[in-house]
């Protein structure tokens, strides 16, 4: 019959290494077969990001970057090219660490290592932190009607990013 092993070329450093296999026979005779085994391999290929979504805008000044890729033992996320933390580990080619992002346009990219070296960066991801509240509606009026109701009236905010209005209601002063 035929038999196989696999061998994890990852698990070595690259170079050259004798192969050797022996058969037994139930007489005890041995036929011994050698050969020569070369390692040479590349280091990873870049990684792909798949979160976050490209030209995402948000408030918040963390997020969880994810990815993935076929060859890498672990992973960096970079912002503006500056790494983010400590290199994480590759599990089921899937890596994620939590960013931190600066006021404005931040692209995102990873890079991976294994002991071939490190990947060229991924494709880079654009994600635009933008933690300025929208200007406020004027000419806020209240005017009292009969039963306890009250009349608000104002004018809509001319800031472009304002994409409305929400009226509170409360017995006591409160913070928004």
């Amino acid at each position: 019959g035929k038999y196989g092993v696999v061998i994890d070329p990852l698990q070595y450093p690259d170079g050259t290494y004798s192969l050797q296999i022996s058969a037994l026979d139930m007489a005890g005779n041995t036929a011994i077969k050698q050969m020569d085994v070369v390692i040479n391999m590349a280091p990873p290929v870049a990684p792909v990001l798949t979160v976050p979504t490209n030209n995402l805008r948000t408030n918040r000044t963390t997020l969880l970057a994810k990815g993935t890729t076929p060859l890498g033992a672990e992973a960096q996320i970079r912002v503006n090219g500056i790494p983010q933390g400590a290199w994480v580990p590759v599990q089921a080619q899937s890596f994620e660490a939590s960013v931190t992002l600066g006021e404005g346009v931040n692209r995102i990219a990873a890079i991976v290592r294994n002991n071939r070296g490190e990947s060229p960066a991924s494709a880079e991801i654009a994600v635009t932190l933008n933690t300025t509240r929208p200007v406020g509606p004027s000419g806020l009026t209240a005017n009292s009607l009969e039963q306890g109701k009250v009349r608000l009236t104002w004018s809509r905010s001319s800031d472009a990013a304002s994409l409305g209005s929400v009226i509170f209601r409360s017995n006591t002063p409160f913070e928004v």
